[in-house]
């Protein structure tokens, strides 16, 4: 047995209130325990050093200074000031602290011989910064100088006005007696006795005048002694400017104001943010004074756990809020900042808390040893207060892990500063003082418990609300379900349980999602899982297996859940998903209330409908009518098939007539019953009618699948989503619904009706799962009572049924029940992988192609067509695919034995029916191939066996579509060219149009070059005709010969090409290509024919006027050279010399040579008796004329000719024009006779 841990470190029976939390004035009076409990870890020695140091620059430099003590809740600011207050008032124990030795050395030189007024405040109570600052100065100075005069910081106004009033009722000798005996003797020598002359003087004076100070404190010590604590005061900071002088007469060199709870003062108020602003806006004064200088400089340490701007709550309107925040941010630039981090903590506990008992020094450490190290347990215990927590900070703290630490620093910021992060670790060790052992760590759930059985009030009205949401919410919903799930009765028979009872272990694992709402910043408490809970609650869940403790967790939240608690919401993530608690205090419930008749039979059963077709994975059932069929499509092994389902109550012949349940023809129908019936009826009775049908000798395709019933709670669920499913439809109908709500209440019970609506129906779907056989039964969910014999019913005596559904969820069921049916109806279809679509089989087919036209059989294959070959055409035995290559052989083509060995037994051999092939693809048993698959088979067939297709008689037909292959086709074995044709066709069909195929002589690869050449043929026979035609026109200019050269190798080009594109026959094609009389070899006519439409463009663009023009040069070596070098690349084929580029070059020479033949200009011709005239080009003409050149003087000229020969006049200067194409021609004519 283990060792209680109270036997290893000191637990106390019983903590006092005050246990653990220290006021800083208690700590002041009682300095020795306070210095006796100090632990001085190295970051708080820094943090004296920086405290001294400001007092220090603020004595040099004579100015007054401030900081801000920041720290968490028990972080130990009070105790640091305490500390730092004996310090400066040289307290020999102070000075003897382990661990401040070194700043205390730093710091002598100065401290020595200084006289610092140390003083204490405690805000809380306190009606104004005045009252406790000044009020505080004067009640302290009072106890540490009862001889001195008291300092002026009241608004003494009243005061002489209530003191005139006693000097009438009592008259002047009583009064002044009275007045002298109250002469306080630190006024010296003016402490004389007060007379009518005295008094007036006195009171007349100005504020500040000694005279009328002496006045006013012989009046308080005399008459008015509670006035110190009931009157008004200075302004802060006039008052602070009289405190610093007053200090200075009574000998001190500074002032240090320790003040405790400034912020958490005005954090109580934040309420009230006209009160925050105007005391927090007072602040400054510590640091800043109207008076350029005071007596002696104030030092101010302020305690702060938080940023006040984080108390200021949601109804702080956004402006004030502003307002308040930048107040605070004039106190951040003013102030310094002194930060105890929480990282001290660790320390101070060990030291504090968990200090070894004698003997039992090392029974803690080895404990620690023996805590897991698994990373989803350790790493969740190390999610503490800073990045510094680790195995070692663990160790300090152990048996409190740093997320419960972090925890519990975090939430005792929200509460008031009697929970500290101490005191909360000690009371959980108390309450465990009689079970826990060494080896325990303490949960984080446990601080639920002391927290709330505490008392303590949350700080601000905000988290008072969420405090009692959490109470409200655990004492009426969480705690009456948790003892119903253990079966007690009250929760007085839950007070007394162990702490590993299972009710003990689910309220905290309850309690610390608590907590997380409660404190949701907390790094422990962020992103909370199942895993997460039972980590922070590590050692206290029980479970059959190690590692199970998460699904227990998550069951537990499920149910929860599930059993109406709408504040609990889970996401979406089934393995680990996120828990979450919502504190709203809202009442949602009224709002579903009004909706209650929504909740029908009817919208039952549509709701079930919608839930169980979704858990089965068929979709679009939605909108079906209820006892209707729907179709629903499916990929079974790798085809895509469809089966009807029906949804109804199959007892109830007057729902679901005999019709109803019968299937269509071949395809499969699924009758599908509800989980529950009218009293009295079971699911038995639903098997009863489907066993009656089959006695009577009704046979059908049809399965009835029955569930087993949803107990009476679980239909209850069902009716309360109906209702939820309506209320949330859209956002008109639930603000009709929630107008009783306010509108901030509406949003929030809104989000807890959607909570609800998804914990139902994930609920209701994992009952589904039960009830259809996918889950193991709960009794709280089916009820076991109706009978259940059998989940499955059928109507065709060849399917046999499984007992049960098989399948991890309902979808995996409904696809191993669809397995069963078809695998009975098809028992030899192929096992594909995946879905095979068309294009599937189409890449198949491709690589078919290509390897029946090889001798091989053997192609390379694509890496992107790897997957689909291995895929498609290796289970239906359509070739193989190997690890680089595809191979279509007899071997790897099994139809083809199983094909011919049953055509051989019809006698069939030149001719078989694709009907008969179809039929043969089911022998000897169903294949049930569908269309796409099975026209692969035969395409494949046709290619192996090199049979071309028929199509009702006629043919040879091109192959058609796979999933269109038909009984209406039929396959012939061929006639194919004979072998020196075929060679001789391969060959020159690929020299003439580049068309390659295989030598191979097949029908497929005949087929193949017939199509490939036709389509050649028609896209080069128009430019074919069209050469022959140009070159025909030109002939004579081009010196063309009619049997040889350019012009008979067009004409025999023109020839095949149009021959080709005429013949539809295969064979044929082959048969004329390779016959076809050539006077040129195949490259000649080849590229004859692909050139064939530049050549015609060529000529047609030739301008052959100004050929014509150099012809009639008779004589003319130069015109002569250029017609005869147009003429040789003309006579020559394409093949040889391209005759574009000599047409074009004939055309710059021509033109060269007509400009250089042109004549020099004469003058013009006058007038003769004869009769002429001029004219610019275009003007009516003579019989004879000259050309003359532009007026730029480009060029000129003239001729004489016969009017019989006026057409080379003209030919003259249509060649000058074509060199001028953009000058002005004028033409000048004579004539004579």
């Amino acid at each position: 047995m283990a060792t209680l841990l109270k036997d290893v470190i000191a637990i106390p029976e019983e903590l006092s209130a005050n246990d653990f939390v220290l006021k800083l004035s208690d700590g002041v009076s009682a300095v020795k325990a306070t210095l006796a409990s100090y632990v001085v870890t190295p970051q708080l020695a820094s943090s004296f050093d920086e405290a001294l140091s400001y007092i220090k620059g603020a004595l040099e430099k004579g100015r007054s200074d401030a900081a801000f003590l920041h720290g968490s809740f028990g972080s130990g600011k009070s105790h640091f000031m305490s500390v730092l207050h004996a310090v400066l008032r040289h307290d020999p124990d102070a000075r003897g602290l382990r661990g401040l030795e070194g700043v205390l050395a730093k710091h002598d030189a100065w401290l020595a011989g200084r006289k610092i007024l140390c003083l204490t405040y405690h805000l809380i109570g306190a009606s104004s910064v005045e009252e406790a600052v000044l009020g505080g100065y004067v009640e302290q100075v009072r106890r540490l100088h009862p001889d001195a005069a008291l300092p002026e910081v009241h608004s003494t106004d009243s005061l002489f006005a209530d003191a005139d009033n006693l000097r009438f009722r009592l008259g002047d000798e009583a009064f002044f007696t009275g007045l002298g005996s109250g002469a306080n003797p630190g006024w010296g020598a003016l402490a004389t006795g007060w007379d009518a002359d005295s008094y007036v003087r006195a009171r007349q004076a100005e504020v500040g005048d000694t005279e009328r100070g002496r006045l006013v404190s012989a009046l308080v010590d005399a008459y008015f002694r509670s006035y110190t604590r009931g009157a008004a005061y200075l302004s802060l900071d006039e008052g602070l400017e009289v405190v610093s002088a007053h200090a200075r007469q009574l000998g001190y060199d500074c002032v240090v104001l320790f003040l405790d709870e400034l912020v958490l003062w005005l954090a109580s108020r934040t309420s009230d943010s006209a009160f925050v602003g105007k005391e927090g806006s007072k602040v400054a004064k510590l640091v800043e004074s109207a008076a350029a200088h005071r007596a002696v400089p104030l030092v101010s340490f302020v305690a702060r756990q938080r940023d006040l701007r984080d108390f200021l709550g949601a109804n702080v309107p956004g402006a004030e809020k502003y307002a308040i925040g930048e107040t605070f941010r004039w106190w951040e630039d003013r102030f310094n900042k002194i930060t105890l981090q929480d990282r001290n903590l660790p320390l101070i506990v060990e030291r504090r808390l968990l200090a070894p008992l004698p003997g039992a020094e090392g029974a803690l450490e080895a404990a620690f040893a023996k805590v897991t190290r698994e990373p989803k347990v350790w790493n969740v215990l190390l999610e503490g207060l800073d990045e510094s927590s680790d195995a070692a900070a663990f160790r300090r703290t152990y048996p409190f892990s740093p997320a419960l630490v972090s925890t519990m620093v975090a939430l005792s910021s929200l509460l008031q500063r009697e929970r500290t992060a101490l005191r909360t670790m000690a009371e959980l060790l108390r309450r465990g003082r009689g079970e826990l052992t060494v080896d325990d760590i303490i949960p984080v759930g446990d601080i639920y418990d002391v927290l709330m059985d505490s008392g303590v009030v949350p700080l601000t009205d905000e988290m008072k609300q969420h405090f009692a949401n959490a109470r409200t919410l655990y004492e009426e919903k969480l705690l009456p379900r948790l003892l119903d799930r253990h079966r007690l009765a009250t929760a007085d028979d839950a007070k007394d349980l162990p702490r590993t009872h299972p009710f003990v272990t689910d309220a905290r694992l309850v309690k610390t999602a608590l907590l997380a709402a409660l404190a949701p910043n907390v790094p422990a408490l962020r992103t909370l899982t199942a895993q997460k809970l039972a980590a922070l609650n590590h050692g206290t869940i029980a479970t059959p297996l190690k590692g199970m403790e998460a699904q227990r967790v998550l069951a537990l939240f499920r149910d929860l859940a599930a059993s109406g608690v709408s504040e609990i919401h889970l996401t979406d993530e089934p393995a680990n998903p996120l828990i979450t608690i919502q504190l709203a205090g809202v009442d949602y419930e009224s709002v579903l209330d009004r909706v209650s008749n929504q909740d029908t039979k009817g919208e039952r059963r549509r709701l079930l409908r919608e839930l169980i077709f979704d858990s089965l994975g068929v979709s679009g059932a939605g909108a079906d009518t209820l006892g209707g069929g729907y179709s629903h499509s499916f990929v079974w092994r790798g085809s895509r098939r469809v089966v009807d389902i029906v949804y109804g109550n199959i007892r109830n012949a007057e729902e679901l007539p005999d019709s109803a349940l019968l299937a269509d023809g071949d395809r499969w129908k699924i009758v599908i019953d509800f989980p529950f019936d009218e009293a009295g009826h079971g699911p038995n009775d639903d098997i009863a009618r489907f066993e009656n049908l089959e006695r009577d000798g009704v046979r059908s395709r049809t399965v009835a699948w029955v569930p087993a019933f949803f107990t009476e709670a679980r239909e209850k669920d069902l009716g309360e989503l109906v209702c939820l499913r309506y209320l949330l439809a859209s956002d008109d109908r639930y603000e009709q619904n929630a107008s009783n709500l306010s509108i901030q209440d509406r949003a929030t019970a809104k989000a807890l009706l959607k909570n609800r609506k998804a914990t139902l129906e994930d609920k209701l779907r994992q009952v589904i799962q039960q009830a259809y056989g996918a889950a193991k039964r709960e009794p709280a969910d089916i009820d076991g009572a109706r009978g259940h014999s059998s989940f499955f019913a059928a109507l065709d005596p060849q399917i046999t049924l499984p007992g049960a559904p098989v399948g991890a969820r309902l979808a995996d069921c409904l696809a191993h029940l669809l397995d069963q049916m078809l695998s009975a109806q098809y028992p030899d279809h192929p096992k594909f992988p995946g879905e095979v679509r068309k294009s599937d089989a189409n890449i198949v087919l491709q690589y078919l192609d290509a390897a029946a036209a090889e001798e091989s059989g053997r192609v390379p294959v694509a890496a992107k067509d790897r997957e689909v070959l291995g895929r498609v055409a290796n289970p239906l035995g359509v070739g193989e695919r190997l690890e680089n290559a595809f191979l279509f052989s007899p071997d790897t083509f099994p139809w083809r034995k199983h094909f011919t060995q049953l055509a051989a037994q019809e006698g069939l051999n030149e001719t078989i029916g694709v009907s008969r092939l179809i039929e043969w693809l089911d022998r000897p048993h169903p294949r049930g191939l569908d269309a796409h698959t099975r026209g692969l088979v035969i395409a494949a067939f046709a290619l192996m066996q090199d049979r071309e297709w028929y199509h009702n008689g006629s043919g040879p037909v091109a192959r058609p579509p796979l999933d269109r292959i038909d009984g209406g086709y039929e396959l012939r074995l061929p006639r194919l060219p004979g072998d020196p044709d075929w060679r001789r066709a391969v060959d020159r069909a690929a020299k003439i149009f580049g068309v390659h195929v295989t030598a191979l002589k097949s029908a497929a690869n005949v087929g193949r070059l017939a199509g490939k050449v036709r389509a050649e043929a028609h896209e080069l026979q128009t430019a074919a005709r069209e050469l022959v035609t140009v070159l025909t026109a030109h002939r004579e200019m081009l010196g063309l010969a009619q049997d040889t050269g350019r012009l008979a190798t067009a004409r025999d080009a023109a020839s095949l090409v149009g021959n080709l594109a005429e013949e539809g026959d295969a064979t044929g094609l082959a048969e004329l290509l390779a016959r076809a009389p050539m006077g040129a070899t195949e490259e000649v006519l080849g590229r004859s024919l692909k050139s064939a439409r530049d050549v015609v463009a060529a000529l047609e663009g030739t301008d052959w006027d100004l050929l014509d023009a150099i012809g009639t040069m008779s004589g003319d070596q130069q015109a002569t050279a250029i017609l005869e070098r147009l003429r040789e690349a003309a006579r020559r084929n394409e093949f040889q010399e391209a005759l574009g580029p000599v047409l074009s070059e004939t055309r710059r020479r021509a033109r060269m040579l007509l400009a250089s033949r042109v004549p020099d200009p004469s003058p013009g011709p006058g007038p003769d008796k004869t009769g002429g005239g001029t004219s610019p080009v275009g003007g009516s003409g003579g019989t004879a004329g000259s050309t003359s050149g532009s007026r730029n003087g480009q060029g000129a000229g003239s001729v004489s000719v016969r009017g019989a020969r006026i057409d080379e006049a003209v030919q003259k200067l249509r060649a000058f024009a074509s060199q001028h194409p953009d000058a002005e021609i004028t033409i000048t004519w004579s004539v004579r006779k």
